[in-house]
């Protein structure tokens, strides 16, 4: 119950995320992928906070019990 409820917070934070950037880019052409990729890694934090984010996710959610 508790992961489906986790799973599903995950999802409906990354629904959100894509909407205010469609509504906010509206009129205007959207980065592609490498070029926002680009963009992050260009700060090192960011960079740091992606990969550490990356691995906790993969953790909580690929790695079986």
């Amino acid at each position: 119950m508790m992961r489906d409820s986790t799973i599903a917070g995950f999802a409906l934070c990354a629904a959100a995320v894509i909407v205010i950037a469609v509504w906010g880019a509206a009129g205007r052409a959207l980065a592609s992928f490498p070029a926002l990729m680009k963009r992050v890694l260009a700060s090192r934090s960011a960079a740091v906070v992606l990969v550490v984010f990356w691995w906790w996710a993969g953790w909580h959610f690929l790695v079986e019990r």
